[in-house]
């Protein structure tokens, strides 16, 4: 189940939540919420014994590419 982070529409409160994601529009509506977008969290990490693939390898150098100030660039 994934979690999301949402703000109360009332009193601008955010907050973590655990809910399914077919369950998340109601959730919103019942609680007068609205979802907020946060950053990307990585699975792996440089130097890690994580086993990737070479398509997620491609990937990551693509938008190392694009994206040169970016943290990815720094090992």
């Amino acid at each position: 189940m994934p979690t999301y982070r949402f703000r109360n529409k009332t009193t601008g409160e955010e907050f973590d939540h655990f809910v399914k994601m077919d369950e998340k529009e109601a959730y919103m509506k019942e609680n007068n919420l609205e979802s907020v977008i946060t950053g990307l969290n990585m699975v792996h990490n440089p130097g890690s014994r994580l086993k990737v693939d070479d398509g997620f390898r491609e990937v990551q150098a693509k938008i190392a590419q694009t994206h040169r100030k970016h943290t990815m660039n720094r090992h």
